[in-house]
């Protein structure tokens, strides 16, 4: 496998794993739409998620020898 398929993967499994949080935490009934507290819950998770992540790769980066 390459680098850019290997960053595919990374990225794909990291919304997969997003997705699946963040539908168990947020989302209450079935439906074809968010309610207010559910739009709000996600995208609270989302943003949550995705700076955790960053968070932790930087760390792990910074702690990367050079």
């Amino acid at each position: 496998m390459n680098t850019e398929s290997l960053e595919m993967e990374a990225f794909a499994q990291i919304y997969f794993n997003m997705i699946k949080e963040c539908k168990v935490k947020c989302l209450t009934h079935a439906g074809t739409a968010l309610d207010e507290y559910e739009n709000g819950c996600t995208n609270t998770c989302v943003k949550k998620y995705f700076k955790v992540h960053k968070f932790v790769g930087d760390v792990i980066q910074s702690n990367q020898p050079q």
